[in-house]
């Protein structure tokens, strides 16, 4: 004999896992510490409002989270892929160049598992590279481009491990790969 009770319990508790994040991937807690640039203003509580409010996301996607590239006629295009969340736990302002400051900020993050890498590259690279006609490209993003240049890849999926600045003018990155 069969129960209804039990039959529509079951009906709805399946049709109820998808918004109780059955399927939804677990993400893990990590904590980093990325380097952003931004054009420096007239007001040093403007550069902090925006390192806080603009700064910290689109570098921290590029830096440690699994990014979407492509290269095209204009350079890297990339696109970040998943879910995260994270704090910012400090700021310090480590270097400053013909109009634009780096500061490194600390980060808890959480973020999906990382993917096989094919390939890990290290890259170095210059202060001043960031610097790109009247633009300004971020640490990571020139990390990603170079690592993928120098693997040979057009387009894949990237994410960094480690970023440092072993010298007050430079950077050194340890980049990961995948098709």
């Amino acid at each position: 004999m069969h129960c209804p009770s039990a039959l529509a319990f079951a009906l709805i508790a399946l049709s109820l896992a998808p918004f109780l994040g059955a399927e939804a991937p677990l993400l893990q807690p990590r904590s980093a510490r990325c380097f952003v640039a931004i054009e420096e203003g007239t007001s040093t509580e403007g550069n902090s409002l925006y390192l806080q409010k603009m700064g910290v996301e689109p570098s921290l996607l590029r830096l440690f989270a699994p990014t979407r590239f492509s290269m095209g006629a204009k350079g890297i295009e990339t696109k970040a892929e998943g879910e995260f969340s994270y704090g910012t736990v400090g700021t310090e302002l480590v270097a400053r160049s013909k109009g634009f400051a780096v500061y490194a900020v600390s980060v808890n993050y959480r973020a999906a598992a990382m993917p096989e890498a094919k390939a890990t590259v290290v890259v170095d690279f210059k202060l001043l590279e960031l610097a790109k006609g009247r633009s300004l490209v971020q640490p990571a993003e020139k990390a990603i481009a170079l690592a993928a240049a120098k693997a040979h890849m057009s387009s894949g999926v990237a994410w960094i491990v480690e970023m440092e600045m072993p010298g007050p003018q430079s950077f050194r990155a340890k980049v990961r790969l995948a098709p």
